[in-house]
């Protein structure tokens, strides 16, 4: 039977390096996106900032509902751009959806972007399991 060579630190490194050099890539290329294609059609609507709401568990995850508001902070109806408007921004956003927020226990959060400030941000939290052990011994 043949061994499979273990890879070296280096080769993980290395290997880990272009995993992120590919995911910052493609963050840029949805930021573009946002920037080119989504952010007009928001400003023409009156939109000043957009919230996806996400949650995950036991193997599935998605967008809960996504919020649109205008400069006094209230929240907005976009008509009959919601359900188009809605699917492009969900596929525009999803790969900043923290790896993994839909596994076990999942995770919850929210992504905001800033119309005006020309920025995304993403609120995640995780939810983790904690297990305490007690051992008590007593002779006899």
């Amino acid at each position: 039977m043949a061994r499979t060579k273990k890879p070296t630190l280096a080769e993980i490194e290395a290997e880990q390096a272009e995993w992120q050099r590919e995911e910052q890539a493609r963050h840029a290329d949805t930021l573009a996106h946002l920037r080119e294609a989504i952010i007009p059609k928001l400003e023409r609507l009156g939109v000043v900032k957009v919230r996806l709401a996400y949650s995950g568990y036991g193997d599935s995850g998605a967008f809960d509902f996504i919020d649109y508001f205008n400069a006094a902070g209230k929240t907005i109806y976009i008509g009959s751009n919601g359900p188009d408007l809605d699917y492009e921004i969900e596929i525009a956003v999803e790969d900043f959806l923290p790896d993994g927020f839909e596994i076990n226990e999942g995770g919850q959060g929210s992504i905001t972007i800033d119309v005006a400030k020309g920025c995304l941000a993403i609120n995640h939290q995780e939810n983790v399991v904690e297990t305490t052990d007690t051992t008590k011994e007593f002779s006899f």
